[in-house]
């Protein structure tokens, strides 16, 4: 079986929590490995702009933790590209970091529960993001 790593755990822990910070209806965050992805979050924006911070919040996550450049994989410009009509995504990136950054310790707790249960219901991460007060 492929490692889960803790990189994976926050990259979808982020898509989840900005889910919910945007209002999407989350349906489920998973790190199991599956059609050519790492992990995945299923969350359905009722808006274009939370569509575009739920696929930014993954990279963004990944930075914040481990100093990683700015530049999104290929995959996560291009959808932005798309979602946006070629929007900057500096722009994205800059409020995503600001949103992550106010509920870093939710992320950091749905990581960790990602770490050893590998697929939460939406339901389960309001529960754990919802017990914790933001920054």
């Amino acid at each position: 079986m492929t490692t889960i790593t803790r990189r994976t755990c926050l990259h979808e822990a982020a898509h989840a929590v900005m889910g919910l910070l945007v209002g999407a209806k989350l349906e489920h965050v998973s790190v199991v490995p599956q059609e050519g992805s790492k992990g995945r979050t299923i969350a359905d924006s009722p808006t274009q702009w939370g569509d575009v911070m739920i696929a930014t919040a993954g990279h963004v996550a990944e930075c914040i933790e481990f100093g990683f450049d700015n530049n999104a994989r290929d995959a996560d410009r291009l959808l932005v590209h798309h979602l946006t009509g070629g929007i900057d995504y500096a722009e994205y990136q800059r409020a995503a970091k600001w949103m992550l950054m106010m509920h870093w310790k939710s992320v950091l707790a749905l990581a960790d529960a990602l770490a050893t249960r590998y697929t939460l219901t939406g339901d389960e991460v309001r529960e754990i993001v919802g017990k914790l007060a933001p920054n």
